[in-house]
């Protein structure tokens, strides 16, 4: 089995997070493009503001409990495959949960921990990190041989 030595991390607040590993959520939003294709971690952040929950059932009509969402986490793991540009047609796959000015993140091999893992993220607002350290040795741990032996490095593709 290939060494992991590094795992990259995307931050997604809730009830995002509980749309993509309990809803079918198959698009992260995001207003920034990114290269990299393959393996990330997903952290549950400590935002979690109400109205995200409200506007997740009147956009997209799924109901999320908010005392269920789980906050400060690691709670699993996604292929980021592919990105669809903004203000571009989409295939209906992705229709429900693309929004429409932003760059949507195409999710596969959606895969939940376990139990999801409480992990030290640095201060401040940042979308992306990586796991290093104990936090890194905590999440290996945790992965079953399954998730080890599917995990795809997080580079530009042809690189």
């Amino acid at each position: 089995m290939k060494k992991i030595d590094r795992i990259d991390v995307i931050n997604i607040a809730q009830p995002w997070v509980q749309c993509i590993f309990k809803k079918g959520k198959n698009v992260e939003n995001n207003y920034a493009n990114k290269k990299q294709r393959g393996t990330v971690a997903v952290y549950a952040t400590y935002s979690r503001p109400k109205y995200r929950f409200e506007l997740c059932k009147e956009l997209f009509g799924v109901e999320i409990e908010f005392d269920e969402s789980i906050c400060g986490h690691i709670v699993g793991f996604v292929d980021i495959v592919d990105v669809i540009e903004p203000y571009t047609k989409k295939s209906s796959k992705y229709k429900k949960w693309h929004v429409i000015e932003k760059y949507g993140f195409v999710l596969e091999n959606i895969r939940l921990l376990k139990k999801p893992i409480p992990v030290q993220k640095k201060d401040g607002v940042v979308r992306w990190w990586h796991l290093k350290d104990k936090n890194l040795k905590k999440v290996l741990n945790a992965m079953s041989a399954s998730q080890k032996k599917n995990f795809k490095p997080f580079l530009i593709p042809n690189e």
